[in-house]
């Protein structure tokens, strides 16, 4: 028994062995190499697009003369969805791409210009249509290839104008509130802002770019400031028929200007003007006048008006009663 024990121990010893000589030379056969295929210059990132998308695309090259069996793994941050291949077969002598859709990615809740690593990993598992055994055993060759992916600059400043309470009288002011929000991901500010109104006799007070926060945080960081309001004055002519005006307030994110890429958000809101106390009462007493109108007045009465055979009757007594005064004084 003893023997026996020493024998299998022995054989065993020799399999590790042969195996490990195996593993090299097995790792030897493969000819290939793997990498990113970059859009531009080597070594840059892949930036996200506004959607939280992108893809990325990578190669394999074969330059042995079998085939290889491979299996792809990754690793993408950002929590981000990825479709791409999960086995290939590459001929001998040849070089295959391919393409990984990577989406998902909520770009709006990350500080832009951020960037994180993705790796691609490919294990031989096969060659020439045998499984590689030493891919079963965890000794299995491997290549790899890493780059990175880089969130987006969004610039969103949001302008909101509040509604008046109500119409304007001609020759009174009201006030409305204006208010910036930074809702894009990375810090931002006003760079010009601009005040417009299709009403002639409408005046809008002074407004400038530099009397809000000259430098607003995204809106989804807890820390500092992300909005910021001012009142605007609106003043109007007593002279100012009744009417509908249009405001608008454009402004330029401050951001976007200094990387030459210029985004505008604007606002309007609509006020209606009506005429003012003095006019309503101009209007009262004009109505007052006749302006040459004659007003006949029409008197009614509540009597019955008299029959018709009652008249007749009346008439033929008074005629009897006439003739017999004559007979009496003849």
């Amino acid at each position: 028994m003893g023997k026996l024990a020493f024998r299998t121990f022995l054989t065993a010893i020799l399999i590790i062995f042969s195996l490990g000589g195996s593993i090299v030379s097995a790792q030897d056969l493969c000819q290939c190499s793997m990498d990113i295929i970059y859009p531009g210059d080597e070594d840059e990132l892949f930036e996200i697009s506004d959607e939280g998308s992108v893809n990325v695309e990578f190669y394999f090259e074969n330059s042995g003369l079998i085939d290889l069996q491979v299996e792809f793994e990754y690793d993408f941050p950002f929590d981000a969805d990825f479709d791409g291949p999960e086995t290939a077969t590459i001929s001998g002598n040849s070089n295959d791409s391919f393409q990984i859709k990577i989406s998902g990615i909520d770009v709006e809740t990350i500080l832009g210009g951020t960037s994180e690593s993705f790796s691609i990993e490919a294990q031989i598992v096969g060659r020439q249509g045998i499984p590689d055994i030493t891919s079963t055993i965890g000794v299995g060759e491997k290549k790899n290839a890493s780059s990175g992916l880089k969130i987006p600059e969004i610039y969103m400043l949001e302008v909101e104008i509040s509604n008046p309470f109500g119409p304007i009288n001609s020759g009174s002011s009201t006030k409305l509130i204006v208010t910036i929000t930074n809702s894009g991901n990375i810090a931002d500010g006003i760079k010009d802002l601009e005040i417009t109104d299709d009403c002639p006799l409408m005046t809008t007070g002074e407004l400038q770019a530099d009397s809000f926060a000259t430098s607003m945080q995204p809106k989804f960081l807890s820390s500092g400031i992300s909005s910021d309001s001012k009142e605007l004055e609106i003043s109007v002519s007593e002279s100012h028929p009744k009417r509908n005006c249009d405001i608008e307030i454009m402004i330029t994110s401050k951001a976007s200007a200094a990387k030459g890429n210029t985004v505008i958000s604007r606002d309007e809101v609509r006020v209606s003007v009506e005429p003012g106390l003095n006019d309503d009462e101009n209007d009262g007493s004009s109505d007052d006048e006749d302006d040459g109108i004659v007003v006949e007045e029409v008197v009614s009465t509540s009597l019955p008006a008299p029959n018709i055979l009652i008249l007749l009757f009346s008439v033929l007594l008074a005629s009897v009663n006439l003739n017999r005064f004559r007979e009496n004084e003849n």
